[in-house]
């Protein structure tokens, strides 16, 4: 019998931002117990004798860990008119917390754009292949695409190897060269050609077979790494399971 799972969700901001407010609604909905947890209590550290899985739903890294020197002047999340309570982010001292939580041997969950947490602070060396590309070279404003999935990775478990992904603006992999890679599999990627279910896709040469979810060993631990909205809206069913496995992984 599995013990009880203790999650953990982060919130940004006092009420929590879309993406995190539409996961709790999931974790709501399918009677999932977890926790909110915010900057300060990230903070404080000893996470692991609390929980076992940190989500963070889609948000950049500028949002989550805050900047600081001369950029935060010009930051609109340093912004006068904003209450202190929607302006709290992680900084170092919150980078570092999860850094020990997963080294320690927990399980962090990135989606979408907050997987680059594990590739700008972690130093996973991974980056995001689209990065960079404008409109007239890769446009992608909420469509469903193809992805091979492979069953027999603990993130793909209980998946079809042909699925549906929601790509709304989202993130690609590319993998870099180091002596980490060992510790990186490559859960999912995308088709090799024919990738467009249903939407718009401008630009499908510079999404093909790049890896679309990735399952990182850190130091004990296990950093999943989402690039897709697997959960938008409490409507993508068909891959609420990918992020069920994360948790559990």
């Amino acid at each position: 019998q599995l013990k009880p799972l203790r999650v953990a969700l982060y919130r940004r901001y006092a009420g929590g931002n879309m993406d995190e407010g539409w996961t709790r609604f999931l974790f709501d909905q399918w009677e999932f117990p977890y926790s909110r947890v915010d900057a300060d209590e990230i903070k404080k550290g000893g996470l692991s004798a609390k929980y076992d899985a940190v989500l963070i739903a889609d948000d950049t890294v500028r949002a989550l860990v805050g900047v600081t020197g001369p950029e935060a002047a010009a930051s609109p999340f340093a912004a006068p008119a904003l209450p202190a309570e929607h302006t709290k982010a992680l900084g170092n001292a919150g980078a570092d917390a999860l850094k020990e939580f997963v080294r320690g041997g927990g399980s962090l969950v990135l989606l979408d754009h907050s997987t680059a947490l594990a590739t700008e602070r972690f130093g996973v060396p991974v980056r995001n292949a689209i990065a960079g590309l404008s409109d007239k070279e890769f446009f992608v404003p909420g469509s469903s695409l193809r992805v091979h999935m492979d069953p027999t990775q603990p993130l793909g478990y209980g998946m079809p190897k042909d699925t549906t992904v929601l790509f709304f603006e989202s993130v690609a992999f590319d993998i870099g060269n180091s002596i980490a890679n060992d510790q990186i599999s490559v859960a999912a990627r995308y088709r090799d050609r024919d990738l467009l279910q249903g939407g718009w896709l401008d630009g499908e040469k510079h999404l093909v077979q790049k890896p679309a979810l990735l399952d990182v060993g850190y130091g004990k631990g296990r950093i999943a790494m989402i690039g897709f909205r697997a959960q938008n809206r409490a409507q993508a069913h068909g891959t609420f399971k990918v992020l069920f496995n994360a948790l559990y992984r």
